[in-house]
């Protein structure tokens, strides 16, 4: 459950996940000086994160985050658009998911200004899902 760092430029994005006070959260940080100093960490997650974070410049001016989080209907990877100035995109539902280590770790990469996903898919068998999204 270790951090995510993505460098375009002097534009440095690093989200990670923590428990402080036994309290999960995802959070991500920027910096405009090659990683000499970052900004106020900006908490990304929907209230309940499992962590397995990544996290990808879309621009000097925004970032896609994803995690896994734990919700009614069972874990989820999530996603969210944030800026360095902490503006925030609604979270959204990147894919169904399994709790368990089995599941690895999600990840993703800007391709052509287009974001592609691949993550595990656990049921009787183990198999990588992807997919291909054009971020605006």
């Amino acid at each position: 459950n270790g951090p995510s760092i993505k460098a375009e430029g002097k534009t440095v994005a690093l989200a990670w996940f923590s428990m402080p006070d036994e309290k999960p959260q995802v959070k991500v940080a920027f910096s405009n000086n090659s990683g000499a100093a970052f900004s106020a960490p900006i908490r990304m997650d929907d209230g309940n994160p499992l962590g397995r974070v990544d996290v990808v410049l879309l621009s000097e001016k925004e970032a896609l985050v994803t995690w896994l989080e734990e919700t009614e209907d069972g874990a989820a990877i999530k996603a969210a658009k944030v800026s360095p100035e902490g503006k925030q995109g609604e979270s959204f539902l990147l894919a169904r998911s399994d709790a368990s280590r089995q599941s690895g770790f999600p990840r993703m990469a800007k391709h052509n200004g287009q974001v592609v996903f691949a993550w595990s898919h656990t049921d009787s068998l183990t198999a990588v899902k992807t997919a291909l999204i054009k971020m605006k």
